[in-house]
C-alpha cells in the first residue's frame, strides 16, 4: 500500500507505523504532522496517535492544512475558529437635544353600530341570524338562542327554553343548524 501522505510504501516491514483508513487508504503515522510546526500527536514515542482521528484531520492533512493543538486557532464554543476580533471603533453616541415628546391624539371611543341589549330584553330571530347584530351587542355565540322571548323561542324551536336544554347536545345543535343560529 501507499502513504495517502508521502506516496511511500506502507509494506509488512512497517506495518506498526502505518494506518489504513476507513475509506481505504493508508497514512504513515510519521507522516501525520503539523503542516506549521511539523510535531506529530503521537503517544509518548510509541508509534500511536494520541488524540481521535476526524475525517477533517486527515483531509486538513492530505492537503496540508493540518495543524496540531499548539498551532491551531482556539475553537468557539461552537467549535469553529474564533473570527478575528475587528479592531474597528464605533463612533461616539451624538447628544440628543431633549424634545417635548409628541402629542398623539387618543382614538375616538368605539360607538357600535346596534346599541347593546339591555339585560334580558328580548331580540327577534332575525337580529340573532345576523352576527353583526349579535357581536355588536356582546351575545355570546354558543347560546343566542337564549335571547329570543319565550313565545318566539316556543315557535320557532317547538319546545320551550327548559325543555331545550333537557335535550342532547347533538340536538340542540341540530336544532340550532336548522334555524341558522350554529
Amino acid at each position: 500500500a501507499t502513504c495517502a501522505a508521502c506516496g511511500g510504501a506502507c509494506g509488512a516491514n512497517s506495518e506498526e507505523d502505518a494506518f489504513q483508513l476507513l475509506d481505504g487508504r493508508v497514512l504513515h503515522v510519521s507522516c501525520f504532522k503539523c503542516s506549521k510546526c511539523g510535531a506529530t500527536p503521537l503517544a509518548n514515542g510509541t508509534g500511536t496517535l494520541q488524540m481521535p482521528l476526524l475525517r477533517s484531520k486527515v483531509e486538513a492533512l492530505l492537503r496540508g492544512e493540518y495543524l496540531c493543538s499548539a498551532c491551531a486557532p482556539d475553537p468557539a464554543p461552537n467549535g469553529y475558529p474564533k473570527e478575528a476580533k475587528s479592531e474597528a471603533k464605533t463612533p461616539p453616541k451624538l447628544e440628543e437635544e431633549p424634545t417635548a415628546p409628541k402629542e398623539v391624539p387618543a382614538p375616538a371611543p368605539a360607538v357600535p353600530a346596534v346599541l347593546p341589549a339591555r339585560c334580558g330584553e328580548p331580540m327577534t330571530l332575525e337580529e340573532l341570524r345576523d352576527a353583526d347584530i349579535w357581536k355588536a351587542r356582546g351575545i355570546d355565540a354558543s347560546s343566542r338562542e337564549q335571547m329570543l322571548s319565550d313565545a318566539d323561542f316556543q315557535t320557532a324551536f317547538g319546545v320551550t327554553k327548559e325543555d331545550f336544554g333537557k335535550l342532547a347536545g347533538w340536538k340542540r345543535v341540530q336544532k340550532k343548524r336548522e334555524l341558522g343560529l350554529f
